[in-house]
């Protein structure tokens, strides 16, 4: 059974830039939870209408370039509690640009898969429910009220207190 995840408002199917694509791993957590994150984009980016194979579309290269902005993408990953696969989000106005200055830049389609490890280039900017940033949170600071505390032991300890 598919859930959907978003509706576009806006027309996708008229004259706009071109397509590309863009795979990330994020930790399974990040996908369970919904994270909001950031995403350091590449200049160029994998075409989807080849699939980096090389077409028209792309200059038989495989690849288009994107403007970059100063700011990274920010979006909210979609609760997904055990992902098949990757899960596909469509973004548009993050494609590349067209021939015409008029024309809306085409979409991105960002693979989401869940690894162990984040890709490089993306970073958390808040967390979904919270609870296991909470956790983390309290763990930490259990470990260094522990650490201090031996810390002023020794210290004790080694200047003759004790």
């Amino acid at each position: 059974m598919s859930e959907t995840l978003a509706k576009l408002e806006l027309d996708t199917n008229g004259p706009r830039g071109p397509d590309v694509t863009c795979d990330i791993v994020v930790p399974a957590v990040w996908l369970a939870q919904g994270y909001r994150i950031a995403v350091d984009l590449p200049a160029r980016l994998g075409c989807a209408s080849c699939g980096g194979g090389g077409c028209d579309t792309c200059g038989k290269s495989g690849v288009l370039l994107v403007p970059r902005g100063e700011e990274p993408l920010e979006l909210t990953l979609p609760s997904v509690a055990e992902p098949a696969g990757a899960v596909r989000v469509r973004l548009p106005g993050w494609g590349a640009a067209g021939a015409d200055p008029d024309q809306p830049r085409g979409q991105l389609i960002l693979a989401v898969r869940a690894g162990e490890q984040p890709s490089r280039g993306v970073r958390t900017l808040s967390y979904g429910s919270g609870k296991v940033a909470d956790a983390q949170l309290v763990g930490r600071i259990l470990l260094m009220v522990a650490l201090v505390s031996l810390l002023f032991v020794f210290l004790l300890w080694f200047s003759g207190w004790m």
